[in-house]
């Protein structure tokens, strides 16, 4: 079939996704209220024991890690047998471009299952809150620390250094065929030893960055202050190299996502 895309063939494969996904949208929802349950109860009843006010930075942790982990997970566990060699046939014959069929699949895993983790996570607050030892506890998002993350967080950039590993789940779960956690495990590992082999190369190239490392080969802190100043000026650490990084980022998760997609095109009948 031809990489067309058509809105009416588009809403019938979500309309079909989300009929076939409805028994693991059922578990996410309830692993993510499990385990939320659990641990909010746990945690603020320690909190009302010792008289401490962790509880509001471990819930927030809590439910950043749960919604990362089932965003990573969610082509594991909602399409993991797609491209199966008998079972993934059928998906293949549905008439619907794989454009279509691979939009369903982003859709579901990188937005649907986000937000099903919130809500479950934020249903298991609400049952508790009337529970909770702390007084003045409030749900999580409402909380004080949720309100004044973003000024202490890099949120950006942590989004985005989470959709790259998104999409490199993602693509490993088009690639394998078999053992696809395991092999993304794999791959993850090598991607950490080059990426910190690559960084220590940064690092041997460019020791002046270290303003100690200038002291010791100017000899006086003025000269140090100026090479410090070219420095910046050329690698732009005030203001121009945050901004490539943040391009690289941005290139690098679109990149796989879109790797993803030719290795979905490959895979058509």
């Amino acid at each position: 079939m031809n990489n067309i895309f058509s809105y009416h063939r588009f809403l019938l494969m979500l309309r079909k996704d989300a009929a076939d996904l409805r028994a693991q949208f059922i578990k996410i929802l309830l692993i993510s209220f499990g385990i939320g349950l659990v641990i909010f109860f746990l945690t603020n009843y320690s909190a009302g024991i010792s008289g401490g006010k962790e509880f509001e930075i471990v819930r927030f942790v809590i439910v950043v890690l749960v919604v990362v982990c089932n965003m990573l997970f969610a082509p594991f566990i909602l399409y993991k047998r797609f491209n199966h060699r008998t079972i993934g046939v059928s998906n293949f014959m549905l008439p619907a471009s794989q454009l279509e069929k691979w939009l369903s699949m982003f859709f579901y895993c990188l937005m649907v299952t986000p937000l099903l983790s919130i809500a479950a996570l934020t249903l298991a607050d609400l049952c508790l809150l009337p529970f909770y030892p702390l007084a003045g506890t409030s749900l999580w998002f409402l909380s004080d620390i949720t309100a004044h993350s973003s000024v202490h967080i890099p949120s950006t950039h942590i989004f985005l250094y989470m959709l790259v590993y998104q999409a490199l789940f993602f693509f490993c779960n088009i690639w394998f065929q078999n053992s696809k956690v395991q092999k993304t495990f794999g791959v993850l590992i090598i991607v950490s030893v080059a990426g910190a082999l690559f960084s220590g190369m940064l690092s041997g190239l460019f020791p002046m960055s270290d303003v100690s490392g200038l002291l010791k080969i100017v000899g006086n802190a003025e000269d140090a202050q100026i090479a410090t100043t070219m420095i910046s000026g050329i690698y732009g650490t005030s203001g121009t190299w945050p901004i490539i990084s943040l391009f690289l980022t941005v290139f690098t998760f679109l990149g796989i996502w879109y790797a993803g997609f030719l290795k979905w095109k490959e895979q058509e009948l």
